[in-house]
């Protein structure tokens, strides 16, 4: 199946270390450097009780974990960038693009693997990690289930950006380029903080193709109230300083945050979905046992201090 694991979460080497990178680095991920920080802590305080000690316990590591898949598009990119977006324009014409497969195997006999790999494959592969994530939930994974959960996360904010759904995504025009930047970094720099995401009660979910699908088509239906506020900010400024942005903030700060709460809230929804499809299993409040000492050998808990 094209969306396959990029790197076999069970055998990554040193993974502390990598944590350590990815927590001390400055890289350019989606969402600015907090977003999915924001969707990923705002998720597990919105889980069922049942849940919240074994996510509260890891909850460092699943968090600092969320942005993995943008260091695989660095690694592994051409196995890996096109889960992070979908070109909804080039898969359908159609009001609402319902005409659009929600099953991989139909999508894929409509519109041909070369095609998908070069318009995105994002609702697919949230699918895809939320069974995955199930299946960590029945084996009682705890070191799967902590993987799942911190890569669901990076998918489901990334669906949550406007122009992640877009072929227009970094503006209509060249005039606007910079605009994915300025959205996603810039106005959450500037303007948002942790304190202003509250994903509400998750909604409860039935079908999670049916879920992922909708929740795209409602934030490609941003996409041109962003493009207008950057223009309409641009034209009274003539350059992009500081009274750009409180203006284009008007428009882009309520809906970053709108965006990332919902995204939270969807992830938190789907976080029990998984859990209870796998049948509402008993997760320990323990460490996941992402350690691996200099010989390899599996630690399941941190030496007593």
């Amino acid at each position: 199946m094209i969306i396959r694991n990029s790197l076999r979460t069970g055998c990554i080497a040193s993974l502390w270390l990598l944590v350590v990178f990815l927590i001390s680095a400055v890289p350019s991920y989606p969402w600015g450097s907090a977003g999915h920080d924001y969707v990923t802590s705002a998720a597990i305080e919105a889980i069922p009780e049942e849940l919240q000690p074994f996510y509260k316990k890891n909850s460092r590591m699943i968090i600092a974990l969320a942005v993995l898949p943008d260091w695989w598009k660095d690694t592994h990119r051409a196995d890996e960038s096109f889960r992070h977006f979908i070109n909804l324009e080039y898969y359908s014409t159609m009001p609402g693009f319902t005409d659009i497969p929600r099953s991989f195997k139909d999508a894929e006999a409509k519109y041909g693997r070369k095609n998908m790999i070069n318009w995105g494959v994002l609702p697919w592969a949230i699918v895809e990690r939320s069974y995955r994530l199930s299946e960590a939930f029945r084996k009682e994974d705890l070191e799967e289930i902590a993987v799942q959960s911190s890569i669901l996360s990076h998918y489901v904010a990334d669906l949550h950006m406007p122009l992640h759904t877009t072929k227009h995504y970094d503006g209509l025009t060249d005039a606007q380029d910079g605009l994915h930047g300025r959205f996603e970094f810039e106005v959450l720099d500037r303007f948002v903080s942790s304190e202003d995401i509250t994903p509400g009660i998750p909604p409860i979910i039935t079908d999670p193709w049916e879920s992922v699908f909708s929740w795209m088509i409602e934030t490609h239906s941003k996409v041109d109230a962003l493009n207008q506020a950057d223009i309409e900010a641009r034209a009274k400024t003539q350059s992009y300083n500081a009274a750009y942005y409180d203006d284009f903030a008007r428009i882009a700060k309520p809906m970053a945050v709108n965006q990332l709460s919902q995204g939270a809230a969807r992830l938190a929804a789907l976080y029990t979905w998984a859990w209870t499809k796998a049948g509402k299993p008993d997760i320990p409040a323990k460490w996941a046992p992402l350690y691996w000492d200099d010989l390899g050998a599996k630690k399941t808990e941190p030496a007593k201090q």
